[in-house]
């Protein structure tokens, strides 16, 4: 009875150690990998502004670009378009 007992609680703290594992793991990943960022701009009779973020080797990235009155973004996952204009 007490051997049943104690391979459950055995199990629960094992799946309990993973999460909390898991968690540490992304927030170091959260604070320890640099966001990357770029902007150009240019005034001649238009203005024109582009602009990018990248997160985790370019995993995560937003784009956004202004040229005269339009602004287009768009943020890919992996290279594949999630959110576009």
């Amino acid at each position: 009875m007490i051997s049943v007992i104690l391979s459950i609680l055995k199990l629960i703290l094992i799946i309990l150690s993973f999460i909390l594992l898991l968690f540490v793991g992304l927030l170091l990943l959260l604070l320890l990998v640099p966001i990357r960022y770029k902007v150009t701009a240019e005034t001649n009779n238009n203005i024109k502004i582009q602009g990018r973020i990248s997160w985790l080797f370019r995993i995560l990235s937003f784009h956004i670009s202004y040229i005269g009155e339009e602004t287009k973004f768009k943020f890919m996952v992996f290279g594949i378009a999630i959110l576009s204009s």
